[in-house]
């Protein structure tokens, strides 16, 4: 089993995103994914998370809790709780963003909502990305973190047919 990669920080973000030309990748360079994966945020503080990888959802989300807008430095930041409720972590993780932007979503239950948007870092599989992130409320949902094509596109080739091909099966 090959070492996984080190945990990028924020003032990877260039390099990180450089692993990957943007949308114009050879489909023979793709990492071939299942439609369930493990994924981590580092930057959250969260590893091993089971996602679902999702081609018709344009953009990524995760499960949070206690979602609040505040501002900081004359910009819209978010503060939210992430962890228990799928059992990312033992305790929740208090986690801040800067907002990039709020998105109306309309959720597969026909459910229509304005969420905020944070960028983050993804890793999956020993790469690493920036991916842009709604957050809301997935209790209802089987999964706590959605990608969507946004993040996958000229990056990954989604298996629909097949799971875990990258990662080890969440016990």
């Amino acid at each position: 089993m090959r070492p996984l990669p080190r945990i990028p920080t924020r003032s990877d973000r260039e390099h990180a995103i450089g692993q990957f030309a943007p949308k114009e990748r050879d489909p023979s360079d793709l990492l071939i994914v299942g439609w369930q994966e493990l994924a981590a945020l580092p930057e959250l503080g969260l590893d091993a998370i089971r996602a679902k990888l999702d081609t018709g959802a344009f953009l990524s989300s995760l499960h949070v809790d206690h979602v609040r807008v505040f501002r900081k430095l004359g910009s819209e930041w978010v503060r939210f709780g992430v962890g228990t409720v799928f059992g990312l972590a033992a305790t929740e993780i208090s986690c801040e963003a800067p907002v990039t932007g709020f998105r109306r979503i309309q959720s597969s239950d026909g459910h229509r909502s304005i969420r905020p948007v944070i960028e983050t870092m993804l890793n999956m599989a020993g790469y690493h990305w920036s991916i842009e992130l709604t957050l809301s409320s997935r209790t209802t949902m089987q999964f706590p973190l959605l990608i969507g094509r946004d993040a996958l596109a000229g990056r990954c080739l989604v298996d629909s047919g097949r799971t875990y091909l990258v990662s080890t099966r969440y016990s």
